[in-house]
């Protein structure tokens, strides 16, 4: 019997240049490979597959699976394949979109506001929102603040962690900066009034998550 017992040096050729064809070398390489498998790698540590495999005892095969995602749980270093069609919210803790009203703070040169409902998206730490409110300014040409509550609480540290802008459609100019308030963690929507009727504004910003 042919001894098989070697060690592979740099510059053994698997394959010969000219035919393509594995050599004996390469032969003998590959039956040993072949036959320590289950020594280098366990037939029953947790493998990921796109078809069944009968030698492996504990894989996972993907290619069983008409559509889901993997749920990984880093603590453990251990992924899980679900077959569901939509990610449920609660293995996705900083993906969440929905409505809510928020509460007003009329805050300077304002007489009466009101709130509708708006929508907002967070995407990890960041939240976007947009909606409707209705302002009355007391005077014109006057610097003039709303307070808008947040969807989702934050602890602001900096008034640029939030930021945005809005417009009132029906009023010539009359544009608003929105920044964070984070003396009472909430939005501020300001603008100089360039009208005194209660009017609409829409506006939109994107705050942090602190």
């Amino acid at each position: 019997m042919p001894n098989t017992a070697f060690t592979p040096q740099a510059n053994d050729k698997l394959f010969d240049p000219l035919t393509g064809q594995v050599t004996e070398i390469g032969r003998i390489l590959l039956r040993n490979l072949s036959r320590a498998v289950g020594d280098l790698a366990p037939i029953d540590a947790p493998y990921w597959v796109s078809r069944s495999n009968g030698v492996l005892a504990a894989e996972q095969n993907l290619g069983a699976l008409a559509s889901g995602y993997l749920k990984i749980a880093t603590a453990f270093g251990i992924a899980t394949p679900s077959s569901v069609a939509t990610i449920p919210l609660a293995d996705v803790a900083t993906l969440s979109a929905g409505i809510y009203t928020p509460t007003l703070f009329n805050v300077a040169n304002l007489s009466a506001s009101t709130a509708f409902s708006c929508q907002y998206l967070r995407v990890g730490s960041s939240v976007t929102v947009s909606g409707r409110v209705d302002v009355d300014p007391v005077a014109g040409a006057t610097l003039t603040t709303l307070g808008i509550s947040l969807p989702i609480a934050s602890a602001l540290a900096n008034a640029n962690e939030c930021a945005g802008s809005g417009v009132t459609p029906t009023i010539a100019g009359q544009c608003a900066a929105v920044f964070g308030d984070v003396a009472n963690g909430r939005a501020s929507l300001q603008w100089t009034s360039a009208d005194v009727t209660n009017q609409p504004m829409y506006f939109s910003f994107t705050y942090r998550v602190i």
